[in-house]
């Protein structure tokens, strides 16, 4: 066990080191009014100028500032134009300090502090790029991975201090709306000036001030020389590996003040997923929500495996071709129409070995199995949207397409035969959704109207032993969600009047056939369900502090009409209530906290009337019990944030504790190697402790950021298996540490480390089970720049794995780089998979099963690009 503390790279030390902080409080007012005084601007700073910290009065001109500094004294400035400037020798000790400042008819220059790494005006932290930049950076995604406070998913989706964005905006326009990944992966990084992150960001001009959001938005801020012309670029390359390799991409951005256009294209067959970039990205806007989401059904699983934990560079093999086009004109001060198009043809492969561990009431069952995956998919996906947002009312509406062909081969040899799986699911989908919100004084009214139809005709062929298995199902649904609120305001509480109509039809027919049941093969059925939801909310706002809550009351009622029956349409009626409760404080204008309860109950949808069997793979069936679940939660939860932009400091923490039940206890049986799926009517409790905390931090004076990241799951669950009632308790701990530091003009190092522990604990009659595993995996990159022409960089890895009891995997992998600048071209020659490994071996579990993968990773090749920008 001693291997998996043996590092490959000396790992990073960084010492805290506690300072005292001193408080500085005060309040300013005109000297001749005695009124306060807002939005003067309160430095402090050192004998050499320097400003050690500093923030703007409130509108009571109440000021509060914190210093960490070792000098006896420092000076308190105060700036406002149409005053005189104030300045004051003060010691360095927690005080108050009462300000006067003196009227003045002199117009002030503009106050300037000195250039830093992140600045900050009111709600708005600019991040300069070329602070953060360093060798081997290509796209604006690069940079904002080491942006303390700023998190980026592999796919280009963006968290501030632990929240999704709510907007991602080119110049103030949001041209991508969910799809952003486009933006933070393609444009480059060469051509912004700052990176802006607009914090408690509300994007509905009419009720800013009036409704907040906890959420922030993302704003890249050009340079003067890359706006209003096209930027971007074209990369073109090939190489061999075992096979020729190929990639090529062409990325245009024109961003002027009354139209910006973004147009790809983009192909490859080296390891990258390029599809990824047309995620669907989460907003979670509080007040203008996307109710799409639950609508598609995936029914069948071609593939039930994980994505290994390394870059997915290193095993997928691939042949990609991704288009995308994206306009918008602004046809008036406030108002723009914006038209999105993607296309997308992506072909993968992948070859896997997986052990799954059955743990049962008598023994283990074991199953060896050699996959051979083949994906294919087409999707053609488009958004038309027109927005009019402006002080009195926001309008838009947005109609959305996706025309999806997916088919998957798979050729599966176990010990003792071979299986070949057909995999046929489509998806057609369109869906419109209006918004609209009116503001009169201090009142509001808002109505949204949501309709989508959506059909997925899924088939599964399954040949094997002679024999052929098949699963038909159709599935078609319509459905739609009309919303309207009413709010008023007064003084510092506001209530708000919400009424909601949801409606659905959703037709279902399943036909299986197969050797291995005999009854319960086929449904046709239709279910209808009606939502009625009247929910008041009541706020209370001061400016430290928020009050919400929010008491839904809803009727629901859910018919079923077998068509394979004469009983006609059944109906179920459900009375609910939920309640929601929040409170926010503000203690410092860096230090803010929430604490939130919620208690949920809801229910599940038709597809619980699904009461025949499904394949949904050749060893995997399920059946529903045909009830429908009902389900109540409670959510207590808990989180910090604390941000210095002076100091480039930035740390989050959150804690939730979320106990349920529900009416269902999940199940599985065996029959053989082939394990059904199914449910039983018991009341089953689970229990969900979840933890999570970041630290961002950015040392200016060795141009060094660090990061770390950790990640805590806890959950007390039970499951039948083999009819026997199993409690179980699983617990995960996920950290990641990563750091870069420039050293110099020509030398940078990158670190990463992700470490994974999980544990666990199966409890039956009279015995108990545990088990756990460790995952390491480290990164590290350097980066040499012998001339402005002339560069290399080295890129090695290391893993650690544990694959068993006493058994453990150490993989190294490594790529090494040449880059080669002239005036318009770059050149990068790199060879991948130095020392050509053939595959990668990691396992996972989830309490009863464990599953050992073993995956074929691409072989050493060499290939050289050229880069041109503009």
């Amino acid at each position: 066990m001693s291997g998996r503390y043996r590092l490959l790279f000396p790992l990073f030390f960084f010492p805290f080191i506690a300072v005292s902080q001193t408080a500085i409080r005060g309040n300013i007012s005109d000297a001749e009014s005695k009124n306060p005084v807002e939005g003067a601007v309160i430095s402090i700073v050192d004998e050499s100028n320097e400003v050690l910290s500093y923030g703007v009065s409130d509108r009571k001109g109440d000021f509060m500032l914190s210093v960490n500094s070792q000098s006896n004294t420092f000076r308190l400035v105060c700036r406002m134009l149409g005053y005189s400037d104030y300045s004051l020798s003060i010691e360095n000790k927690t005080q108050e300090v009462l300000v006067a400042l003196n009227p003045s008819a002199i117009e002030l220059k503009e106050v300037t502090i000195k250039a830093t790494p992140i600045t900050i005006k009111e709600d708005t932290l600019a991040y300069s790029v070329s602070a953060f930049k360093t060798a081997g950076d290509r796209t604006i995604g690069d940079v904002l991975k080491k942006m303390p406070g700023i998190e980026v998913k592999p796919g280009g989706g963006i968290a501030y201090q632990g929240e999704p964005i709510n907007k991602f905006y080119i110049e103030g326009l949001d041209l991508l709306e969910n799809k952003y990944g486009i933006a933070t992966n393609n444009v480059p990084v060469d051509a912004v000036l700052n990176v802006e992150v607009i914090e408690n960001h509300q994007p509905v001009q009419s009720i800013k001030g009036m409704i907040s959001s906890a959420q922030a938005a993302i704003n890249l801020k050009l340079r003067d020389d890359k706006k209003a012309r096209p930027v971007g670029g074209v990369r073109a390359g090939g190489g061999k590996s075992d096979e020729w390799n190929w990639l090529l991409e062409v990325f245009t951005l024109l961003a002027t003040k009354k139209r910006q256009t973004i147009a790809m294209y983009k192909t490859n067959n080296t390891g990258l997923d390029i599809g990824m970039e047309l995620n669907e990205q989460t907003l979670s806007m509080q007040d203008l929500q996307d109710p799409s989401s639950g609508l598609e059904k995936d029914l069948l699983l071609p593939s039930e495996s994980g994505n290994p934990p390394i870059e997915q560079e290193r095993y997928l093999f691939n042949k990609t071709h991704l288009a995308s086009v994206n306009n918008l004109w602004k046809t008036g001060a406030d108002r723009q129409f914006r038209i999105n198009i993607n296309y997308l043809n992506d072909v993968q492969h992948e070859n896997s070995s997986l052990r799954s561990e059955y743990f049962l009431p008598d023994s283990t069952l074991i199953v060896i199995e050699d996959n051979a995956l083949k994906k294919k998919q087409q999707l053609f996906s488009g958004t038309l949207t027109y927005t009019d947002n402006n002080s009195s009312y926001f309008l838009e509406n947005a109609f959305n397409w996706k025309i999806k062909q997916s088919e998957n081969h798979s050729s599966v040899f176990t010990y003792s035969d071979s299986v070949e799986q057909d995999f046929h699911t489509p998806t057609t989908s369109f869906r419109n959704e209006l918004k609209y919100l009116r503001k009169w004084g201090d009142r509001l009214w808002n109505i949204n109207s949501y309709v989508s139809f959506t059909n997925q005709p899924e088939a599964l062929t399954v040949y094997r032993d002679n024999a052929i298995s098949r699963q038909d199902i159709d599935l078609y649904g319509f459905f739609t969600r009309n919303s309207s609120y009413y709010s008023w305001f007064w003084g510092r509480s506001s209530i708000r009047l919400n009424a909601l109509m949801e409606a659905s039809l959703n037709t279902v027919g399943t036909d299986l056939v197969s050797s291995l049941v005999t009854d319960s093969l086929a449904s046709d059925f239709q279910s209808t369900a009606l939502i009625f939801e009247l929910s008041p909310a009541y706020t209370y706002k001061t400016e430290k502090s928020k009050l919400e809550l929010t008491l839904p009351f809803r009727y629901q009622s859910i018919g079923y009409d077998n068509k394979r029956k004469s009983d006609g349409t059944q109906t179920t009626h459900y009375f609910l209530y939920n309640a929601r409760i929040s409170y926010s404080r503000t203690f410092h204008p860096f230090f803010s906290s929430r604490i939130a309860y919620h208690y949920l109950q809801n229910t599940g949808d038709y597809m619980d009337y699904l009461d025949s069997y499904t394949m949904k793979n050749y060893r995997n069936y399920f059946i529903s019990s045909g009830v429908i679940s009902l389900r109540k939660s409670h959510t207590l939860s808990l989180s910090l944030n604390y941000k210095n932009p002076l100091n480039n400091l930035f740390i989050n923490a959150a804690a939730a504790y979320i106990p349920s039940e529900s009416n269902k206890t999940a199940a599985r049986r065996f029959v053989g190697e082939v394990y059904i799926n199914s449910e039983i009517l018991k009341d089953n409790r689970t229990n969900i402790w979840m933890g999570r905390f970041y630290l961002g931090k950015y040392f200016s004076h060795i141009k060094t950021n660090i990061g770390l990241t950790s990640d805590y799951h806890s959950s007390q669950l039970s499951r039948f298996q083999q009819d026997v009632l199993y409690p179980m308790e699983v617990n995960t701990l996920r950290t990641t540490i990563s750091g870069n530091t420039k050293l110099s003009d020509w030398l940078t190092f990158v670190y990463r480390c992700n470490w994974v522990e999980t544990a666990s604990l199966i409890k039956g009659s009279g015995t108990s089970y545990q088990s756990s595993f460790t995952q390491i995996g480290q990164q590290f990159k350097t980066y040499v720049s012998l001339s402005k022409k002339l560069s290399f960089n080295l890129q090695l890895e290391h893993t650690y794995n544990e694959i068993g009891k006493d058994t453990s995997v150490d993989i190294f992998l490594a790529n090494i780089a040449a880059s080669y600048k002239l005036e318009n071209v770059d050149f990068d020659l790199s060879w991948n998979n130095l020392f050509n490994k053939k595959e990668y071996a990691y396992s996972f579990f989830n309490g009863l099963e464990t599953y050992m993968y073993r995956y074929a990773i691409r072989p050493m090749s060499v290939i050289l690009t050229a880069s041109f920008k503009y």
